[in-house]
């Protein structure tokens, strides 16, 4: 597993790592997310990389949970998931 978790792909760089790191069964994980892959997700992809997830999920979980302290009640977070996505593509 390589994991990006700086905020690079924010201004579209990659963090230096080495290209021998990322190999077809490599898992991937940027914690960053944006409409269409971010920098790390397209560079891991384009070393090969199958398995490539970006950080959208852990944010829609972070905030599920959130609400669930704020108001008692946790949302279906797969239904929210799916919908955001879905808005930008």
């Amino acid at each position: 597993m390589v994991m990006n978790m700086t905020s690079a792909s924010l201004s579209g760089e990659i963090p230096p790592i080495p290209k021998n790191c990322i190999l077809p069964d490599t898992l991937c994980y940027d914690v960053e997310y944006a409409k269409g892959d971010t920098a790390f997700c397209a560079f891991a992809k384009s070393l090969g990389a199958k398995q490539v997830v970006d950080g959208f999920g852990m944010t829609i979980e972070h905030n599920a949970v959130l609400f669930e302290l704020w108001r008692g009640v946790k949302p279906d977070s797969r239904q929210v998931f799916e919908r955001l996505k879905k808005s930008l593509s």
